[in-house]
């Protein structure tokens, strides 16, 4: 068990750290591109088909590996019902539920995120030419994270704020 543990957290620090650099780097094309796309509208009263395409795919990107990020670093909406006076054994019902629910949401997300893959990988955008299957594989890919930061963080990970 605890070997199962040291790689599980192995992973999570490393899949994490990637997940960072790459919300990070969509973030920063996002405003790029925004701002590019801002400045040609006003400036040039035309602004270019490729950079709404690109915002749009860089604004997915960064929702679905930030909330992979937020996950597993516990700062989604919670709702605590601990306060409401319930036996033990209701309250550990409620959790389990809860945890339930949560890998449910994640394998749906991961199954059909792989059918919009495979269902799009000839389909490309019409912009920029890039293949939806792009657009939709972060769908799977978050999903992971989301899995593996989870588990983790359940198993007693501490999380550092980078």
């Amino acid at each position: 068990m605890k070997a199962c543990r040291k790689v599980l957290f192995f992973l999570d620090d490393w899949m994490f750290r990637i997940a960072n650099w790459v919300v990070c780097l969509a973030t920063i094309v996002l405003i790029v591109s925004v701002t590019i796309q801002v400045a040609f509208r006003y400036l040039l009263n035309n602004s270019p088909r490729w950079s709404t395409e690109l915002c749009q795919l860089m604004l997915v990107w960064v929702v679905f590996w930030g909330a992979a990020i937020a996950l597993r670093n516990g700062m989604h909406v919670q709702l605590d019902i601990s306060r409401l006076h319930f036996p033990s054994w209701l309250e550990l019902v409620f959790r389990f539920l809860s945890h339930l629910s949560v890998y449910v949401f994640i394998v749906v997300v991961f199954y059909y995120g792989s059918v919009l893959v495979k269902e799009n990988i000839r389909s490309l955008s019409e912009a920029i030419k890039i293949s939806y299957a792009f657009w939709y594989i972060n769908l799977p890919l978050s999903s992971v994270l989301m899995a593996v930061g989870y588990t983790a963080r359940l198993m007693g990970k501490e999380v550092k704020e980078l």
